[in-house]
């Protein structure tokens, strides 16, 4: 079972795939709120790794073409509601489909957030995200038993 789960915390750790960690866990039959804290803990492990070598990154990787549009897309999508509403656009950025918590730490990073601020409001928006991806995740397992398997 440690394997299961390290598993999904592995796929929750990484910057493309972590919406999957759910579920992954599911399929491979763990229960719901060990797949939930799974992927919570790997998601926020990375997050605090980013956060903590964000400014490193930034001197290593400025001037980079790719790297120069990237920041840019975040800035002009996450500025608005960051600016207009603070910590809590910095969680609703967070929960955006398709945002996560990788852009949310960039987004911080090029706002000047406080690191520590920056990391509860990153955490309350991966709380909220992962349990919405649960509550999705276990509504269509439901469906698919009742609908398909049951017929």
């Amino acid at each position: 079972m440690i394997y299961k789960v390290f598993e999904v915390v592995l796929l929750a750790m990484s910057p493309i795939a972590h919406s999957g960690a759910i579920p992954l866990g599911l399929a491979i039959k763990l229960n719901p709120t060990v797949v939930l804290a799974s992927s919570i803990v790997g998601n926020l492990v990375s997050v605090s790794a980013l956060l903590l070598g964000l400014e490193k990154l930034d001197r290593y990787l400025k001037g980079t073409r790719f790297y120069e549009v990237t920041i840019e897309k975040i800035r002009r999508s996450c500025s608005r509601s960051i600016d207009r509403y603070g910590a809590l656009g910095l969680v609703l950025f967070v929960v955006t489909p398709g945002v996560g918590s990788w852009t949310g730490c960039i987004a911080a990073s090029i706002t000047g957030m406080n690191k520590k601020i920056a990391l509860m409001v990153i955490a309350l928006g991966v709380l909220i995200s992962e349990i919405l991806i649960l509550g999705i995740s276990l509504g269509f397992i439901s469906l698919w038993n009742n609908f398909f398997i049951g017929l």
